[in-house]
């Protein structure tokens, strides 16, 4: 359990560097290591003619020599893609890409999340070889499909794999498998996206058909929408390629031409302004993670494909009111997960489980628990004589989820995943077992001080519309290069109201009577104990707010800490 918050500058600022810039964003390139003006010139550009070329990743010449075939032959092409937003983007980016190219015999598959699970399953493969597929792409799986492999041959199906995910020591037996992160390729690019390898795929055809004189339609940059929501959402990181491409994708992506895309801005207030990573991945993309994780009737990749505008609308109303059903089942979950952990208190972990759990939003519960408990929770619904749960570990949790299942393994029946984020399934008869072997487990606590990195500290007055621009200007933010947190002391409250969910929302101002808005989402328990007139430091993000036609500067408080 964590008993403390220590705040801490994360880097030692080299020397600042005069840029025409606020000297507030000076001190934070200088924190993040910027030492030149030509350093940050660079680094603001992003030029897309600077990637390297698809034909660095190995195999790329096997893949595009029987994608040619195909092409020639007018063979029936499978594209097979994962069900998270980097598999569902990368598919609509490979099945629209190919068409564009020229491919007339193109189909696509996804597995189901909740009742095929995630991989290039091998039960398909002999129902693909009957609808006539001779060659399967797939795109953000397949490196370790070693089974569905070996079925692609019994059946005389070649196979292409297209994935970033990190291979065993002998990959699957396939016709090519191109994949940045194997021992053999030298490319460099193993910071890419699934979908990011897809797209490669589709810029080495674009190169061999333009070699042969061959015409098409497709343009790389009408992939780009789709693209950055699989950069941001799989969270790899934002350097070299990742970065130019995230950066002309989220240009793109405010102005998409896909129809399903532009019904669902319009419906969450993102239609003619300039948007951020974070309203992609924080605002935008969960609409779209609720789909697969109920598993009904709309998918995200029937919104990214259509294109008939009537189909669309229908579409986009189907996903919110999707949207809408998951945020009830999750809520409701969360309500019963906290009173059935209100018996156990006292336990270094959360675990509970009931059968009116949504399989589709345990994960989501568990992350919640998790973050509000600040110890390792374990949220499992009931199905029958088994419980399928999801395992969350808060950020400042020491250890490793699946070091915990390692030591209670006797008591489950599989277990898989990361350090912060993992499943399991074990038998009813075994829940007790299984909680006393958590308890001793987590009896000692890993962690008595959560320790929260900032970037520099700043005044309330340097916290502008300036520095904010400037800010737009170095984006985009994510994961290699964080969205700016800043240090803000000294501050007095001036008025403090209780949105809906609990969130907060405080009016503050510094000893030069500087005024700002701040909002608390999920806020910790002690901001409970704010009041008129408090005294406070706070950890924040800079951004907009964009309100009835109207753009001001506000402060998303990451932490709170109050004076005494």
């Amino acid at each position: 359990m964590i008993l403390s918050r220590e705040w801490q500058l994360k880097n030692t600022p080299v020397e600042d560097v005069l840029l025409p810039f606020p000297l507030l964003i000076n001190r934070l390139l200088a924190s993040r290591g910027f030492s030149s003006e030509e350093m940050v010139r660079d680094f603001i550009s992003s030029s897309l003619r600077h990637m390297k070329s698809p034909y660095a990743l190995k195999d790329m010449e096997l893949a595009v020599k029987r994608l040619r075939q195909a092409f020639e032959n007018d063979e029936s092409v499978l594209v097979y893609g994962d069900f998270d937003l980097d598999g569902s983007s990368g598919l609509a980016i490979l099945v629209d890409g190919l068409k564009d190219l020229g491919f007339s015999n193109i189909s696509y598959f996804q597995p189901k999340r909740l009742s095929d699970g995630y991989g290039l399953h091998a039960k398909f493969i002999e129902t693909f070889k009957k609808q006539g597929v001779n060659l399967i792409v797939t795109v953000d799986l397949g490196i370790t499909a070693m089974e569905a492999a070996l079925e692609c041959k019994q059946q005389g199906i070649d196979l292409i794999i297209t994935d970033n995910h990190l291979p065993k020591e002998t990959l699957p037996d396939a016709y090519a498998v191109i994949n940045p992160n194997r021992s053999d390729c030298d490319s460099g690019l193993g910071y890419f996206c699934g979908a990011g390898v897809g797209y490669y795929l589709l810029l080495a055809l674009k190169m061999k058909w333009a070699e042969l004189g061959t015409p098409h339609s497709w343009d790389p940059k009408s992939s780009l929408d789709l693209l950055v929501v699989a950069i941001l959402t799989d969270m790899v990181p934002l350097k070299n390629e990742n970065r130019a491409l995230a950066k002309h994708g989220i240009a793109h992506f405010q102005n998409t031409k896909r129809p399903a895309l532009q019904y669902l801005l319009k419906s969450l207030n993102m239609i003619g302004r300039p948007l951020s990573g974070q309203d992609i991945a924080i605002g935008f993309a969960p609409k779209l993670n609720a789909l697969s994780r109920l598993e009904q009737d709309v998918l995200p990749i029937d919104l990214f494909l259509e294109k008939d505008i009537s189909k669309a609308a229908k579409l986009t109303h189907q996903a919110i009111q999707m949207n809408d059903s998951r945020k009830d089942l999750q809520s409701e979950a969360e309500e019963e997960a906290r009173s059935l952990h209100s018996i156990n208190q006292d336990q270094g972990f959360v675990f509970v489980y009931s059968e009116n759990f949504h399989k589709g939003v345990i994960g989501l519960v568990a992350t919640k628990l998790s973050q509000e408990y600040q110890v390792p929770s374990f949220v499992a619904t009931l199905a029958g004589d088994k419980l399928v749960g999801s395992a969350r570990a808060p950020n400042s949790y020491g250890g490793s989820l699946l070091d915990i299942f390692e030591k209670v393994s006797m008591h489950l029946d599989s277990f898989g995943g990361h350090k912060a984020a993992a499943g399991f399934q074990l038998k009813l008869e075994n829940t007790e077992a299984f909680r006393n072997a958590l308890t001793k487990v987590l009896k000692d606590p890993i962690n008595t001080t959560q320790k929260v990195e900032y970037d520099i500290e700043a005044s309330l007055s340097e916290l502008n519309e300036d520095a904010l621009d400037a800010l737009d200007l170095i984006g985009p933010y994510g994961t290699g290069f964080p969205v700016p947190l800043f240090f803000v002391k000294n501050l007095q409250v001036t008025s403090k109201t209780v949105m809906r969910g609990e969130h907060i929302r405080l009016q503050v101002q510094d000893k030069s009577s500087n005024r700002k808005t701040v909002l608390l989402f999920s806020p910790p328990p002690h901001a409970k104990e704010i009041g008129e007139g408090q005294e406070i430091d706070l950890l924040v993000e800079l951004q907009w707010n964009y309100y009835n036609g109207r753009k001001s500067t506000q402060l998303l408080a990451k932490d709170i800490r109050l004076r005494i």
